[in-house]
């Protein structure tokens, strides 16, 4: 499938149905994005994704641009709310090719993927993900539940695979760009750059929603890659700069 920016479909709609497609029919499909910047709304938390975004890949797709220069999937969410991952890879296969997605920086997240995802000269930049319950206040972010956000470009429990890449200026309580939940991650001639986690607090509610209590839980870990996984994770050729981290805790964790 061959797909233009500005379409009569919507960008996000063109992307979704060339995908459809694969689920469909069970095969492979390559879908070309040409020059230009697809502007994607992606619906609310919940949302199912099959007429828009986030896109969910059952199957095995290959989503191809012209480069991160050229070809750009701008994704914020469709009505100003904290939205899903842009992109959800469900035991399916991803290949991210010569493009940039690139967030709103809203709390939305990237991709989230359980099958195996490929990045290869692709930029993943400027996602901020946030858990259900966190709130900000006074430059702090509250969590109710205690779970913080984890992966603000990619959260991986399949395989992951990036080469030639560029995470830069993402965002979440552990793992900044990345999270490793499980699997194997590799990483070859990568560049990560200002990417950053941020300090977490658990918070107790009265029935209004009002905080009366906070416990520090400290700064998240690993602003460049977290990896909670028993797997294998790979670093060769890659750099790691200008990452926001607090009290000297890691980039790589």
């Amino acid at each position: 499938a061959i797909i233009q920016p500005g379409g009569s479909k919507g960008d996000e709609e063109a992307i979704a149905a060339a995908n459809q497609y694969t689920t469909d029919t069970g095969g492979r499909t390559v879908i070309y994005l040409e020059s230009g910047t697809y502007d994607v709304a992606v619906e609310t938390v919940g949302a199912n994704g099959i007429d828009g975004w986030p896109l969910s890949v059952t199957g095995d797709v290959v989503l191809s641009g012209a480069s991160t220069g050229d070809t750009v999937v701008l994704a914020h969410a469709f009505d100003g709310s904290r939205a899903a991952r842009a992109i959800e890879v469900d035991g399916g296969s991803l290949v991210l090719n010569d493009l940039a997605l690139v967030g709103d920086g809203h709390g939305e997240g990237g991709i989230a993927s359980n099958g195996d995802l490929y990045v290869i000269d692709s930029t993943v930049s400027n996602f901020t993900q946030s858990s259900d319950n966190t709130q900000y206040l006074g430059g702090k972010s509250y969590v109710s539940d205690g779970d913080p956000s984890r992966g603000g470009a990619i959260y991986s429990s399949g395989n992951l695979i990036v080469e030639d890449s560029l995470f830069e200026n993402n965002r979440a309580a552990v793992g900044g760009a990345v999270y490793v939940d499980s699997g194997d991650a590799s990483f070859v001639d990568t560049s990560f750059v200002g990417n950053s986690v941020y300090d977490l607090y658990a918070t107790r509610y009265q029935e209004t929603k009002t905080i009366f209590d906070a416990l520090d839980l400290g700064a998240g870990n690993g602003a460049a890659i977290y990896n909670n996984s028993a797997g294998y994770v790979s670093l060769v050729d890659s750099l790691v700069t200008g990452s926001y981290v607090v009290d000297d805790l890691a980039d790589l964790y």
